[in-house]
Order: structure tokens, then C-alpha cells, then sequence
């Protein structure tokens, strides 16, 4: 397997440290607010991995942190009038309850940030102890110069680095660009600590949580582009200093960003969309082929018209795959007779649909092949074979979260039928016998079936 590592900037062959026990953290939901289509895409790309990761490896170990204590929060929560613990229980439940319905499979850890308070404070202790931090009007900082290599996951060089909006210039600081690990706290949220009552900042948590869970230096660490800067550089120093070991993670992942009709989404442009809505709209598959029809490291554009796509290109999908209740009932119970043509389950995934996933999930190029997985089974005159590349691409779907279902659209014709009356068009278009053509063609669309005409022949589909 290949993937683009944003430390290297470059297309690098995945070799785990131990290939028996892959190991992966990911930085998850800030639970303030119900999750929105932006936060969906970094959850589902890294689901993605984790599923193919799942398939290439005996173990994963993956852990998806959830951050419980934050200035957003606390701000949330005051609007509502609520407790921070009332609101993060209800938001974390609407989460799980959200994502549960895109089939996003279950983490190995999913550490909540204030049930490792303890252990940041014992992290911060030792990164003073060793230097790294320092205390200063009751806040514990990290001293950025003491990092040798500060910017390598950004490409940012620390001399050219001046305090902005998102660095708090301090008189208290050694340095601007030094970043928070502890800080007091006024409103009685927080914990005591040998700096006083307050709480941690936001980037020990993570390598607090990636620490307890997968040691100081692991495989793969994800998230959204918009982490790299300042959070996963500073998750990078701050794990460095406390371990000794130079690196932390041996491959950094980062999904693209989403646009909204391409606009950037933001709360003052009213497009916001929050994974509830959605999915009151579309189903669970039309979501994730709309997200997988983009390469996950590039920017992805929410719009009716690749909707509809996605849409589509589903139903087609669900209606290549007629029958396969039946099929599956088939295997279960004829497994033995069934592996004569297929040795195991693993071989029912397509070899050029996975190539792709192995190749930096190329996600675009994996769906094109599904695509075509389904219009060889609509041409397949064999039903054996029509069988088996039923089976084929119903399995390879599941493997990246689609779960397809046979087509619902009702039409009291059977596929064969369909197929026929197709034939009998082209032969009238050939005899130039275009009324009898136009009637063909008003008769399947009487039964929702649409045909589609091109230099390569008639193709059709359920009318939506």
C-alpha cells in the first residue's frame, strides 16, 4: 500500500512498524455542536483507512480521540444555560448516533480528553522537568526553540514564523510563538494540578491520548488539513521533547477541505449542513460515494449536481447487484461448493477496485471500477458468472462502507425482459423503423426504466 505522507510531502510504500499490530490515531469530534458535513468527510475518509487497513493486516489499533473540554464548549454551554457535562452527553450521543447511520465502523480506544487529565499533567511535568516547558503567571508553556526541527510537518521555518491571530503574543512568554499546556482557569472548569486549578491546552490532549494508547511513536496520525498548523506541529514538539524519539508518527494523513457550492462553509454564509439533515435526504451510500467520487487529500464540493451524481451512480449500482439477498443466502449455506471458483472471501474483491484503494485510496479510480463491475454483470450472458460479479461487487462496495441494497424502484419487468426489449429497439433503429423505436423506448419508461444512448451502445436505468 502507498500513501501521500504530508511530513515527506510525497507518495511513500506504507511499511508498518509491526505488521502485526498497525497502529493509528486520528484526532476527533470537538463535541459542542452536532457533527456537519465538513467534519463528516475527515470521519469517513479515515474509516476508509482503517477498513482497508483492516483487510491488509491481522490487527488495527486505531484511536479516535473526543475532545470534552474546550473554550467552545464552555462558551456552548453558557449560551444554553446547560452544564458542560449535559452537553457534551447529549452531543456525543447525537454523534454516535449520526455516524452510526454511515456505517463508520467502531474505533479500537475512543479517549474522551477529561478522563486523561492526569495523564497530560503527568506529560507536562516531565517536559518541564526535561526543559521543555516552563511555568509563567500560572500557565505551563512549551518552549518552541527547543525543538530542532519545529516546522517540519508544515514546512514553516521558525525564523520566519510572527505571532497572529491564532498565537497569543503574552508578556509572560519567552517567546511569542511559545504555545500553552496548561492554563488557569476562572469560570470552575478545571482540575488542580501542581500549577494551580485550571486545565489543559488543546494539543496535550492528543499526544497525551496517542501516548497512553499507541506509545510515543506509532504508524499513522490523521486529520484535516486545517490541523496541520499550529496543532499537529505542536503535537509533534511537545511528544518529541517528552519521548527523546525524533519522530512520532511514521505517516502523517490529512483529508482536503470542503466547499459548499464552492464557498467556504461558514456559519455567516448560512451553509452549513449538518450530518442529520442529510441524511434525511440521501442515504447512507449516496453520502459516501459523493465523498469517495473525490480523492480524499483534495478539496471536495458539496453541490445538488454531484449529488445527483452520487445518486445515480448508486442506484445503478443497486440495480446490477438484483438478486443478491438471495446470492448471499446462497454462499452461506454452499460456501464449501462456492469456493471450487473462489478459494476464499477475500478473493470476491475485485484486484483492479482494490489496486486502486492501495494506491493512496484512489477513491475516484475505485468507484470507476465498480461502475464497470456492474454494467460487465447487465452484458454477462452467463448466469454463473453474472453470479459470482454480482457477489464481486456487492463485496467490494461493502469493503469501503457502501452498503448496497437490490434496487426498490417498482417495474413488473424482469432484467431479462429489459435486455430484450433494448435489443429489439436497436434492431428497429437499424430497419430505420423509428416509431417502433420511440414506442420501446415509451414502454420501458412507462416501467421507470431510462435508456441512454451512446457511440457505445444503449444502457439503462431506474427512473428516480
Amino acid at each position: 500500500m502507498f500513501l501521500k505522507n504530508s511530513l515527506s510531502g510525497k507518495l511513500e510504500e506504507f511499511i508498518p512498524i509491526n505488521s502485526e499490530d498497525v497502529r493509528m490515531y486520528v484526532c476527533g469530534p470537538t463535541i459542542y455542536n452536532s457533527p456537519h458535513i465538513g467534519n463528516t468527510r475527515s470521519i469517513i475518509v479515515f474509516d476508509l483507512l482503517y477498513r482497508i487497513l483492516k483487510f491488509l493486516y491481522p490487527k488495527v489499533t486505531y484511536v479516535r480521540n473526543i475532545t470534552d473540554v474546550d473554550d467552545k464548549i464552555i462558551k456552548k454551554a453558557k449560551e444554553l444555560h446547560e452544564s458542560i457535562d449535559n452537553l457534551t452527553s447529549r452531543v456525543l450521543r447525537d454523534f454516535n448516533n449520526d455516524i452510526e447511520m454511515l456505517d463508520i465502523l467502531h474505533p479500537t480506544f475512543e479517549p474522551k480528553a477529561t478522563e486523561h487529565i492526569k495523564d497530560m499533567i503527568d506529560m507536562i511535568q516531565i517536559l518541564i522537568a526535561k526543559r521543555y516547558a516552563y511555568v509563567a503567571n500560572d500557565h505551563v508553556l512549551f518552549r518552541i526553540e527547543k525543538d530542532f526541527d519545529y516546522g517540519c510537518l508544515s514546512k514553516r521555518k521558525l525564523q520566519d514564523m510572527i505571532p497572529g491571530k491564532r498565537i497569543d503574543p503574552a508578556p509572560y512568554k519567552e517567546n511569542p510563538l511559545d504555545f500553552v499546556l496548561w492554563k488557569p482557569s476562572s469560570n470552575n472548569v478545571g482540575w488542580d494540578s501542581p500549577w494551580g486549578f485550571g486545565r489543559p491546552g488543546w494539543h496535550i490532549e492528543c499526544s497525551a491520548m496517542s501516548n497512553k494508547y499507541l506509545g510515543s511513536h506509532f504508524d499513522i496520525h490523521g486529520g484535516g488539513q486545517d490541523l496541520i498548523f499550529p496543532h499537529h506541529e505542536n503535537e509533534i514538539a511537545q511528544t518529541r521533547g517528552f519521548s527523546g524519539c525524533n519522530v512520532m508518527a511514521n505517516y502523517w494523513i490529512h483529508n482536503g477541505m470542503l466547499t459548499i457550492n464552492g464557498l467556504k462553509m461558514s456559519k455567516s454564509k448560512g451553509n452549513v449542513f449538518y450530518l442529520k439533515d442529510v441524511l434525511q435526504k440521501y442515504s447512507p451510500a449516496v453520502i459516501r460515494y459523493f465523498f469517495y467520487a473525490s480523492h480524499y487529500s483534495k478539496q471536495c464540493n458539496w453541490s445538488d449536481e454531484n449529488l445527483r451524481s452520487a445518486e445515480n451512480n448508486i442506484r445503478n449500482l443497486s440495480i446490477a447487484i438484483d438478486g443478491i439477498d438471495e446470492i448471499k443466502q446462497t454462499i452461506t449455506e454452499n460456501f464449501d461448493k462456492v469456493k471450487e471458483i473462489v478459494k476464499n472471501r477475500n478473493e470476491f474483491i475485485d484486484k483492479e477496485f482494490l489496486s486502486a484503494l492501495e494506491n493512496d485510496m484512489n477513491t475516484p479510480l475505485a468507484l470507476n471500477r465498480l461502475n464497470e463491475l456492474s454494467k460487465m454483470i447487465l452484458k454477462e450472458t452467463s448466469q454463473n458468472k453474472k453470479f459470482e460479479l454480482k457477489y464481486i461487487l456487492y463485496q467490494s462496495a461493502e469493503l469501503i462502507g457502501i452498503r448496497l441494497q437490490q434496487n426498490q424502484v417498482s417495474t413488473s419487468l424482469s432484467e431479462n425482459e429489459i435486455n430484450t426489449l433494448i435489443e429489439q429497439r436497436k434492431i428497429a433503429k437499424q430497419n430505420k423503423n423509428f416509431k417502433l423505436a420511440d414506442d420501446i423506448r415509451n414502454t420501458l419508461l412507462a416501467q421507470n426504466i431510462i435508456l441512454e444512448d451512446s457511440k457505445n451502445g444503449t444502457t439503462w436505468k431506474f427512473k428516480s
